[in-house]
């Protein structure tokens, strides 16, 4: 019986260092994730409009992307195809631009954007217009939020989202340009 009651002490002696040491652990754990979630919660100084028009222009910006690239392939006009390569080449470029100014701004930024079924659908003889009048309407609506952005004077406006929205501007105007040019050489 003596052995049992040693044996059952010790046990319950190493079951319950044990359970500290856990308790430390999760404890410990505990800690870290809060100390990490406290340096990734680094608020942006952004107002809400700001984000919302930053995220928008993301998202717009891969679709554009994604867009030439499937200009590039499946136009049968060279005039297209060089529309395409173009809108690849500078949305790109702009894209990065706009994940620098994020990440600088601590937004974070959708990480896909959704080609419209229509889009994914097309083919055939009619690709190169449907393209075009898809990119003419894409631009349009990019280039009104654009121009809205760039103009806004509110004090909340950030001026380093306002002056990157100055600045693309004229990359989607010149876009839009050639789109109608193209278009009108179709008619």
């Amino acid at each position: 019986m003596k052995k049992y009651l040693m044996f059952s002490s010790r046990a319950a002696i190493a079951a319950i260092a044990t359970a500290g040491l856990c308790l430390v652990s999760v404890a410990q754990a505990t800690d870290e994730t809060k100390s990490d979630s406290d340096t990734s919660k680094t608020s942006s100084t952004l107002s809400a409009k700001d984000k919302m028009f930053v995220k928008h222009a993301a998202k717009g910006g891969m679709k554009e992307v994604q867009m030439g690239e499937m200009g590039e392939k499946q136009a049968k006009s060279d005039d297209v195809k060089k529309i395409a390569e173009k809108i690849v080449t500078d949305h790109k470029a702009v894209n990065e631009e706009l994940k620098d100014l994020a990440e600088k701004k601590s937004v974070t930024l959708p990480t896909e954007a959704k080609m419209s079924k229509k889009m994914e659908k097309m083919s055939g003889d009619n690709f190169d217009k449907d393209y075009l009048m898809a990119m003419k309407t894409d631009h349009e609506k990019d280039i009104a939020a654009f121009e809205k952005e760039a103009n806004d004077s509110g004090s909340a406006e950030d001026a380093d989202v306002k002056a990157w929205a100055e600045k693309t501007l004229p990359t989607l105007k010149e876009h839009l340009s050639m789109i109608n040019d193209a278009l009108a050489k179709m008619k």
